[in-house]
């Protein structure tokens, strides 16, 4: 009889058993928690390059349809970098190629915690009919960084082609 007793008692988990094998257990979620985070902050800057690039295309193409804004046509569809987190479409009212005063925002875009943008005050501009683009103080090229810690997204504007591309930064 006290054979049976004991091999019923064998049976179970000892205390230290299940201690580590709670410590394995813990140790794997939490290495598997931060490689989450880690990739959900890659995958936010890559989102919001994407969505800058189709605000960018947006405006190109509502200078190439010469879509109406507040009943007319306005001279240019832009793009405005407000500060590192916030971006707008706007039409361009008066014709100056750049956003002021009297233009109408269109749409306002808050970047989310951490990720920000460069080129504050420029505005990407293009004009209808041929959506030709224009940026700054001439027609060129450019490029749009969107950062987080060691995370980088170039959006580059080809002003002979119109190409709107994303690329890694260098």
């Amino acid at each position: 009889m006290e054979q049976d007793i004991n091999i019923a008692i064998k049976k179970g988990f000892t205390l230290i058993e299940l201690i580590v094998t709670i410590s394995i257990m813990t140790l794997l979620i939490t290495l598997s928690m931060a490689n989450y985070k880690e990739e959900g902050v890659k995958n936010d800057v890559n989102f919001q390059a994407q969505k800058f690039s189709g605000v960018l295309k947006e405006a190109q193409i509502m200078a190439l349809t010469g879509e109406k804004v507040d009943g007319s046509r306005p001279a240019s569809y832009g793009v405005y970098i407000l500060d590192f987190n916030t971006y707008i479409l706007f039409a361009d009212k008066d014709g100056s190629y750049s956003r002021n005063v009297g233009d109408k925002d269109i749409k306002s875009f808050d970047l989310p915690r951490g990720v920000n943008i460069d080129s504050i005050g420029e505005d990407a501009v293009f004009i209808p009919p041929s959506a030709d683009i224009y940026i700054g103080p001439a027609l060129t090229t450019h490029t749009f960084k969107f950062n987080f810690n060691a995370r980088c997204r170039m959006v580059y504007i080809n002003s002979i082609s119109g190409r709107i591309d994303i690329e890694n930064c260098p």
